[in-house]
């Protein structure tokens, strides 16, 4: 077969389509845009919420119970140190501002949340310090009803994006 000059757009085509379409080379693209988007936000914000109890009353720690992470749900959403958001799945509608602290390692964390579903509607708003790392109960609902005590909880955990 003899190649003309008047083949060549359409094999220059086929060979670009081969190379963009070559596993190799669409990997190693994605993890480069992976890391740069993840770069432009370079803190993580994780929000869980379940209808479960996420502290234990009797005890002195108030960090989130096993159980709690087992059933909640996850929200995590990229962040910038100062940033105004706002997320939302499976029921729960969440505004969130984040700002470092002027005086503490600390970051300012506000937040407005509004949980629904068929059942029950819920709603919390807080402002607190919180530290990278560790997770902090945010909102917790309690409901004694003839079938036993219902509950609703939010934990959030600012951390740095990996």
């Amino acid at each position: 077969m003899k190649t003309t000059l008047k083949n060549w757009p359409l094999a220059l085509t086929i060979l670009l389509i081969l190379f963009i379409n070559n596993p190799v080379h669409a990997q190693g693209s994605q993890e480069s845009t992976i890391e740069h988007y993840k770069n432009q936000k370079p803190l993580v914000l994780d929000i869980r919420f379940c209808a479960c109890k996420a502290i234990d009353l009797e005890s002195d720690e108030m960090e989130p119970i096993p159980s709690f992470f087992e059933q909640a749900r996850a929200i995590k959403v990229g962040a910038l140190e100062r940033e105004v958001g706002f997320v939302s799945s499976g029921g729960m509608t969440f505004g969130y501002s984040i700002s470092p602290d002027k005086e503490t390692d600390l970051y300012v964390f506000e937040h407005s949340a509004n949980y629904h579903d068929s059942k029950e509607s819920v709603s919390s708003q807080s402002v607190i310090s919180i530290g990278l790392d560790s997770w902090v109960v945010i909102g917790g609902y309690a409901n004694i009803t003839e079938r036993g005590t219902e509950y609703f909880s939010v934990a959030v955990k600012l951390a740095v994006s990996q």
